[in-house]
């Protein structure tokens, strides 16, 4: 009988604990396990997919050299970490290589790596290596070889690292991530290394999309309650294959609440992608609103023409419809509604720039009983667990994507304007990277992400953006350059193509009406 997936990742998580070693006598160094180490790893669902906690058992260094992603370095006497991990709260107040905005704490460079196993069982299986997000210049290396990079510091990005892995019963793998911050980088604390979760992804050569179907309601308004679904499905094989695709909404007790979509059998050619649009309906569902978050999930199957299971994927949304009015305001589900928001950096105080689960919920329950019913991310994309935070307690968020674009702020010369407007080269293997410019990197996959979670009420495009203008704004300490409409276009576009009905704004800081008109032409809502 053949061993489920389920099983043998469980299994995995053990191997994942081992004590890092060179060589392959592994096996003898196995510590001891602790089982509240590996306790929700197991995926509650069907067992196509494997989704698995990946934070536990990484060594780290401050003071490692460049040959560190190499299997054959020995990094016995690093230190033993966990992710989410924050390099510069280990270091402390320095009055050398820091300034103000930094905390007067340093940033440097730190080098993370843990050693895995996978069982032969996985061999021809997609592998995925998600990071919810690294401050700030990562470079990803598997077994040795370099796999990819990313350089902003707040976005989710994945590779995809199959075929660089070994699927051995009696084999080591190695991830090794460099991560450099150097300092002046923000205008804000912003921590170092890799600060939010990492995950990774096991499944067949025939899955749904990285970041799952786009949803939409668009009949809500009027009590319909269709969940209109895009499913992308990609075939890593070297075959086609012949498919068929479910939907169904389940509620939040996972009982199912819809009849299941399903397709007609379709065809997906090798090493290529195709889409379907599925529409199960929901009777008289449960609105989302600030007062009454409901959510249902979206469970997307997949199926082989004789039956056999391939991927099954499950995505949060939420029925809701919203509306902005010059004239009366923002609504929710027909009711005027006031936005009491606040902008909310990532740091967690002392625990620095770590997204924890339990620090953002005491912080987002305690904003929430003062009456705050909206966050705006300053000023930056979201880590995945404050989204889920939001959807889950009712709280509207504004995801902004920058703080600046192509221009430095407040002299941080080693901001995100090194690379805003770089192009992706073509030996990083980033998911979603197909040769676009950084910008429309990080806009593309923020949007894939999370545009289906019914928090999520606007896109910020940027903040306080003196790229309106070629005049130097001394007040303000802003390198201003004339490419702010060739900039925006370009994110109009990403946004109305990925999630035309949510609305862009801006932070503007800019009170000459020239310059307002020029907002207004491509913002939908004018932000202060």
């Amino acid at each position: 009988m053949k061993t489920t997936k389920r099983v043998l990742a469980f299994i995995l998580c053990f191997a994942m604990l081992a004590t890092s070693v060179c060589n392959e006598g592994w096996l003898s160094l196995l510590p001891s396990i602790n089982a509240s180490a590996i306790a929700g790893t197991e995926q509650e669902y069907d067992d196509a997919r494997v989704e698995l906690d990946f934070n536990k058992g990484w060594s780290f260094s401050l003071e490692a050299d460049e040959a560190s992603f190499l299997k054959g370095y020995d990094d016995s006497a690093w230190e033993k970490v966990d992710l989410p991990h924050d390099f510069s709260m280990e270091q402390g107040f320095s009055e050398t290589g820091t300034e103000a905005e930094s905390g007067n704490i340093p940033g440097g460079t730190g080098w993370y790596r843990k050693w895995f196993n996978l069982y032969d069982y996985y061999s021809g299986d997609r592998i995925i290596l998600n990071f919810d997000g690294a401050y700030q210049h990562t470079y990803v290396y598997v077994n040795g070889q370099y796999v990819g990079e990313n350089h902003y510091g707040y976005n989710s990005f994945s590779f995809e690292i199959s075929d660089y892995l070994i699927c051995s019963n009696t084999s080591l793998n190695l991830i090794a991530v460099k991560v450099v911050n150097d300092i002046p980088s923000s205008r804000w604390y912003s921590g170092s290394g890799i600060y939010r979760d990492v995950t990774l992804t096991l499944t067949g050569p025939t899955h749904v999309s990285l970041y799952g179907p786009q949803i939409t309601t668009p009949g809500i308004e009027n009590g319909d309650g269709t969940a209109e679904a895009t499913i992308e499905v990609h075939n890593s094989s070297a075959i086609s294959r012949k498919i068929t695709i479910e939907a169904t909404v389940l509620d939040s007790n996972h009982n199912a609440v819809s009849e299941t979509a399903t397709s007609s059998v379709i065809t997906v050619p090798a090493k290529t992608e195709k889409s379907v649009v599925l529409k199960p309906e929901v009777s008289n569902p449960k609105l989302w609103s600030p007062d009454d978050p409901n959510l249902y999930t979206l469970k997307t199957v997949i199926k082989s023409e004789s039956g056999e299971l391939l991927d099954e994927y499950h995505t949060t949304f939420g029925y809701r419809y919203i509306n902005w009015d010059a004239d009366n305001g923002f609504s929710i589900n027909g009711e005027y509604t006031k936005l009491k928001g606040v902008s909310l950096h990532h740091d967690q105080g002392a625990l620095g720039a770590v997204q924890e689960y339990e620090s953002l919920y005491r912080q987002l329950t305690i904003l929430k009983e003062m009456g705050c019913n909206a966050i705006r991310t300053t000023h930056n994309t979201a880590s995945r667990v404050l989204i889920d935070l939001c959807n889950e307690l009712g709280i509207f968020v504004m995801e902004e994507f920058f703080d600046g674009w192509d221009a430095s702020k407040n002299y941080n010369e080693h901001d995100f304007s090194e690379y805003f407007n770089q192009t992706l080269t073509s030996d990083n293997t980033v998911l979603g990277g197909n040769g676009q410019k950084w910008f429309e990197f990080v806009v593309e996959q923020t949007i894939l992400r999370d545009r289906h979670d019914p928090c999520i009420i606007a896109w910020g495009v940027g903040n306080e953006l003196c790229n309106i203008t070629n005049d130097y704004d001394p007040e303000l300490l802003l390198e201003a350059t004339a490419n702010y409409e060739n900039i925006v276009k370009s994110i109009v576009a990403i946004a109305d193509e990925l999630d035309p009905g949510r609305v862009l704004t801006q932070g503007n800081n800019k009170s000459h009406a020239d310059r307002l008109m020029m907002i207004d032409d491509y913002m939908d809502v004018i932000g202060g």
